[in-house]
């Protein structure tokens, strides 16, 4: 496998039906990101930079959530 350069950026975009649930909303976003495995392909092509984010948008609000992994640290 080649290791590509470059950065890789997931979204998972949400809808709340409140302004109370946008956080909740972008947890959901992220856990699904990692339960269905968004990143398998991405990895298996060789890149190494990965940034999950998950947006939850209510009306004209959003709210923003990053995953970090431990080894984007180093990047």
């Amino acid at each position: 496998m080649r290791i590509r350069k470059g950065r890789v950026i997931l979204l998972e975009l949400k809808v709340a039906d409140s302004i109370n649930k946008l956080e909740k909303g972008c947890m959901e976003a992220l856990e699904q990101i990692e339960k269905l495995h968004y990143d398998n392909d991405i990895v298996e092509e060789g890149y190494t930079d990965i940034l999950k984010y998950g947006i939850c948008f209510y009306k004209k609000e959003c709210f923003v959530m990053n995953y970090v992994t431990a080894d984007q640290g180093e990047h």
